[in-house]
């Protein structure tokens, strides 16, 4: 059994039936924007009630999934700061290149809440930690997924052990091209209708 350190969203047999209705592939994207932008208000309402209590943290969005997940959260009524980081995937080695990061420098004392819609390898999201930590120097972060993977999590529990990953479905592992099985797909292409 893996040591995986992470925080499940309590979800009810309605929310289950919505991640169900995620996993299809034909699903319209209109509905899978709305479900995706719910989960993400679901995501930052926990946040508050488990972590932040009355703190207003900044927000980290790593694009493009990130982003359906952080509008989901500004659709729920929280208007925190935000920072972007563009994170790029080589698709043969699978290694993160952040091409952009556009975060204030000096946030004072304030928690970071991170939006990273998948934690499939734990990549991307251990590089958007690492220089979120290198340049705005949280008090603390907290880490928003909408799907995890066990091997994305134990990356991140080795990489940045004092994150607070809160997901809202851990899935069984990686495919041989080292997405979340079973998963849902590209999630910026649904989001966005990018995909071929």
């Amino acid at each position: 059994m893996l040591d995986l350190r992470y925080d499940y969203l309590p979800k009810s047999p309605a929310d289950d039936y919505r991640l169900k209705r995620l996993r299809n592939r034909d699903l319209p994207r209109e509905d899978f924007v709305r479900i995706v932008r719910g989960f993400g208000g679901m995501l930052r309402r926990y946040a508050r009630n488990q972590y932040l209590q009355s703190e207003e943290p900044y927000a980290v969005v790593v694009m493009r999934a990130g982003a359906g997940l952080w509008s989901g959260a500004e659709n729920a009524g929280y208007f925190d700061e935000v920072g972007f980081i563009n994170i790029t995937r080589n698709e043969v080695t699978h290694q993160p290149t952040a091409d952009m990061f556009k975060c204030r420098s000096n946030i004072g004392d304030k928690p970071v809440v991170i939006y990273e819609t998948m934690l499939a390898t734990g990549r991307s999201a251990a590089l958007a930690t690492k220089l979120v930590k290198e340049t705005v120097r949280p008090s603390r972060i907290i880490l928003l997924n909408l799907l995890a993977a066990p091997q994305g999590v134990k990356l991140m529990n080795r990489q940045h052990p004092d994150v607070t990953i809160v997901t809202a479905n851990l899935d069984k592992g990686l495919d041989k091209d080292q997405f979340i099985v079973p998963g849902l797909g590209d999630a910026g292409d649904r989001l966005y209708g990018s995909y071929n």
